[in-house]
């Protein structure tokens, strides 16, 4: 966040951002206004990919496939995309 825009921004009083170093926001000027800059920390936790594993999961009708697949069957339905 650049200085022009903290300071066009006058009740900001929090940053946050998840990285601990962000070349995007203006530190002094954050200072200067009194605005407090925070991060989050990353943890890349498995929420995002257990999303798309659900979703491809649905689209390739993996649980209609999987079951043939361990009985040495082989896939059978069509995909559904």
């Amino acid at each position: 966040m650049a200085a022009a825009l903290i300071e066009r921004l006058p009740n900001l009083k929090l940053i946050a951002s998840t990285g601990s170093r962000n070349a995007a926001i203006d530190l002094e000027a954050a200072r200067k206004h009194r605005v407090d800059v925070v991060h989050t920390g990353y943890s890349s936790t498995p929420t995002i990919e257990f999303t798309w594993a659900l979703i491809l999961a649905i689209a390739r009708n993996i649980t209609v496939e999987m079951p043939r697949c361990a009985a040495a069957g082989w896939q059978t339905a069509a995909a559904a995309i």
